[in-house]
């Protein structure tokens, strides 16, 4: 028939391990990013070959739109670790409120 409830556990540890990896993550794009960023290869790099000479500006043309990438994947991801943050205090805020409730009811 229709579809049982269940019910779900949320543990904040966890949550808060899990934001703390993204956040991890995000550094290691952080750090790729300043490397594409400040680091490009000159044509002397490729040798004397006159086809050789055009790699650079090849690899310019496809660099720009990757190191965007990286700067919008490491704002994406701390996003993501700073929500994961904010729904650990959102729990501990309501466990708090229910815990005292369920006090005052038993008084």
């Amino acid at each position: 028939m229709g579809a049982e409830a269940r019910g779900f556990e949320v543990t904040a540890t966890a949550l808060t391990g899990h934001a703390r990896s993204i956040d991890r993550i995000a550094g290691e794009i952080a750090t790729a990013h300043d490397a594409g960023t400040h680091v490009r290869m000159g044509a002397e790099a490729y040798g004397q070959i006159p086809v050789c000479r055009a790699i650079p500006f090849l690899l310019d043309f496809l660099q720009g739109p990757a190191v965007d990438a990286l700067a919008a994947a490491q704002e994406a991801l701390h996003s993501a670790a700073g929500a994961l943050d904010t729904t650990v205090a959102a729990y501990h805020e309501t466990d708090g409120t229910v815990s005292a409730l369920f006090h005052r009811m038993q008084r």
